[in-house]
Order: structure tokens, then C-alpha cells, then sequence
């Protein structure tokens, strides 16, 4: 069977990805943060990972290690925004921002780039704020630029 993770999996669009994975015959792990996710899945594990906190992702990657000797598709879906002006801005608005889009995601991949067989799929997902980002969510925005660049 084919094995996939998609990153804030349990909503929107990560949910809508990680049925269709599941359609096309994936397992599939997703993270998630918030309320818990209760809804049942077949072939389908949601882990609360708060990707904010390193531990917690590498806690998730030591996870997956252990269940499964290949991963064939992983969709960097996560993201956060906090809705500040440019100068309302704290550093650690900045760094939870930065870590959740970016710096988890390229973590999470250099981590388990020895499962990744040839032939597989690494996607993320972009946002036009990437683009073209407005003060109130500048810190989204690049975050964004970040991900289209990764």
C-alpha cells in the first residue's frame, strides 16, 4: 500500500487531499492541532502535532519511522496566520508563523528523505498571499514566498 502524510489534514483543503489520497489506495498519516479530531477513516491516522514545537514534529517523524518503511507522498499543507499589522508584529508571532509553513515542512522531508522512493510526490501548498501579501497578514505572506520557494 501506498503511504502518504499531508500536514493540517483534519479541515479544508488538507482534508479534502488526504480523501482523495485515500480514494487512490493511500494510508495516509495527517497532523493536526486544535480540538480533537474524532471523525473514523479508514486508512487514515490523524496524530496531534503541534508544529509550532520541534519536539512534537520530530515525536510525529520517529512515529511514521516506525510504522512504515516508505512514504510516497507527502503534502506540506500546514500553515498558520496571525492577524496583525506589520509594526503589531512580535518576533514570536514571526518565529510561530515561520515554523509552522517553512521550517516543519523542510524538517519533516529532510527527516524522512531516505523513504521517499524515486517516482514520488512532495507538494505544498502555496496561497496567492505568497505573491502578493497586504500589512495585515504581511508575516502570512511570506511564510507563503518561503513555501513557493521551497
Amino acid at each position: 500500500m501506498k503511504t502518504a502524510i499531508v500536514t493540517g489534514g483534519t479541515s479544508g483543503i488538507g482534508l479534502g487531499v488526504a480523501k482523495m489520497l485515500i480514494s487512490k489506495g493511500y494510508y495516509v498519516y495527517v497532523t493536526y492541532v486544535g480540538f480533537d479530531f474524532t471523525e473514523k477513516i479508514e486508512n487514515f491516522e490523524a496524530i496531534k502535532v503541534d508544529q509550532t514545537k520541534r519536539e512534537e514534529l520530530y515525536q510525529f517523524i520517529a512515529y511514521v519511522k516506525q510504522q512504515t518503511n516508505h512514504i510516497d507522498c507527502i503534502v506540506c499543507n500546514a500553515g498558520m496566520t496571525i492577524r496583525k499589522s506589520f509594526t503589531e508584529t512580535t518576533d514570536a508571532d514571526w518565529d510561530m508563523m515561520m515554523e509552522v509553513a517553512v521550517n516543519s515542512h523542510y524538517i519533516l522531508i529532510r527527516e524522512l528523505y531516505s523513504f521517499i522512493p524515486e517516482g514520488s510526490r512532495i507538494l505544498f501548498t502555496g496561497s496567492q498571499m505568497g505573491l502578493m501579501p497586504h500589512a495585515m497578514v504581511l508575516s502570512y505572506g511570506v511564510t507563503k514566498s518561503a513555501v513557493h520557494a521551497l
